[in-house]
């Protein structure tokens, strides 16, 4: 498997962290190389109105007083996590971005729990965390990001569904 395959199955494990149907999906991702091997993950959390999946009505995860035009989380194997509110609905432009206080290759749990507090408020205090995702291909993703041995913590979640949600 290359790398880039297992950058995607990450950015997989966080798109669909609460199910592939879950609340806190994004609204749309991607996981490329970037040049020099350098690997992104990019979320969009654009839902600041309720939205019909299916039949169903989904309340918006993001909270359109704190942040208007939606957030932008990102993943890069150089940095880490970091999150900005975007300044349109396309994404195209961003705040700047400020870093989550997580491990490079945090758990889905983790980002969840980032997640359910970041998108309601803006000023929230964000817990750090050390929990690393531990699929199987996780050691193998830890090893080419030259990242340190960590406990075992939650396993995350892959599936085959597509990558945006409508």
């Amino acid at each position: 498997m290359n790398v880039s395959e297992l950058v995607h199955q990450y950015a997989e494990a966080i798109a669909y962290m609460d199910g592939p149907d879950g609340r806190y999906g994004p609204d749309e991702w991607l996981a490329d190389e970037v040049g020099r091997g350098r690997l992104i993950a990019t979320f969009w959390y654009r839902r600041t109105e309720p939205v019909t999946r299916a039949g169903v009505e989904i309340a918006p995860v993001v909270n359109p007083h704190a942040w208007p035009h939606g957030v932008e989380l990102q993943w890069d194997s150089v940095t880490g996590w970091a999150y900005a509110g975007m300044v349109d609905h396309y994404g195209d432009d961003v705040d700047f971005y400020e870093p989550l206080r997580v491990d490079k290759l945090a758990s889905p749990a983790t980002i969840l729990t980032q997640l359910r507090l970041l998108l309601d408020d803006h000023n929230a205090a964000l817990p750090s965390s050390s929990e690393r995702w531990q699929q199987p291909t996780a050691a193998t993703l830890a090893e080419i990001l030259c990242l340190a041995p960590s406990a075992p913590a939650l396993v995350g979640h892959s599936n085959d569904r597509l990558k945006e949600r409508p």
